[in-house]
């Protein structure tokens, strides 16, 4: 018998508690709040948010003003990541707080039980990194690096929080060859019965050839040989990686929004 896809809620309880776990262990300065968890980073780290409240009931006003607090004590910008899937009392809180979303994000879910045909391109390897080695680390860190801003200079304050996801024990990552270039990098994260693809990237001068999408096929086959039963991925809306997770057979789980208040 075929195990059922969780539903758009199930998996929204899932993830937000994934990463208020993925903040706590990895997202620096942080602290408790309500049933999730808020972080706050060095600059340039993407781990300064909160996350997974209102997930067991109605979020206090007082909830939302420790968090504000929180945030304006470090003299950063009070972030909150929310889903449809939440106590609606917190999109009020927030609202009357004067938060307002600045990015859309579309989770898309696929089974692990039926994998679309993975037709490999000749000469297209998968190198698993050993995050203990710091050259496949420095290796990886110049693959994201050259996929995700190209000639541009990542944020200092990226490097800590890399190598903190690297290396955390959930997690999985390989380095994409081609022709004998390095072409791309990803991973993804095992948490429960699924598999979060995460990281996914082309260099510039790789893409349009396929290999974004033959990568969401690997890491999918590698989450169902790790015995999970469903795979998450997390795109920007409009994005490649929104298309090629729906030519890989992704379906739209739901939108969540990222919120932050203007001070």
């Amino acid at each position: 018998m075929l195990t059922p896809t969780p539903t758009p809620p199930e998996i929204s309880e899932r993830d937000s508690r994934r990463l208020a776990l993925v903040l706590r262990d990895i997202g620096g300065d942080g602290a408790p709040i309500d049933s999730g968890w808020m972080a706050c980073d060095v600059l340039g780290s993407w781990a300064t948010y909160g996350v997974g409240l209102g997930m067991d009931g109605p979020v206090a006003g007082a909830t939302l003003d420790a968090l504000v607090a929180f945030y304006q004590s470090r003299d950063r910008q009070p972030r909150v990541k929310i889903t449809p899937h939440q106590h609606p009392s917190l999109v009020r809180g927030l609202t009357d707080r004067g938060f307002t979303v600045f990015e859309q994000e579309t989770v898309l879910v696929h089974s692990l039980e039926q994998l679309p045909s993975n037709h490999s391109l000749p000469g297209l390897v998968f190198r698993l990194i050993d995050p203990s080695s710091p050259e496949d680390l420095e290796a990886f860190w110049a693959s994201q690096t050259r996929g995700f801003f190209e000639d541009d200079e990542a944020p200092a304050g990226l490097r800590p929080i890399f190598e903190r996801t690297v290396r955390h024990p959930r997690c999985t990552c390989w380095i994409m060859e081609y022709k004998g270039q390095v072409v791309g990098s990803g991973g993804f994260e095992t948490f429960e019965n699924s598999g979060v693809l995460m990281a996914g990237c082309v260099h510039p001068e790789a893409r349009r050839q396929g290999l974004h999408s033959a990568f969401i096929k690997f890491r999918i086959q590698a989450a169902r040989e790790a015995g999970l039963q469903y795979a998450v991925i997390v795109s920007l809306a409009g994005e490649s990686t929104h298309r090629n997770a729906l030519r890989t057979g992704f379906t739209v789980a739901y939108t969540q929004h990222n919120l932050h208040l203007q001070t």
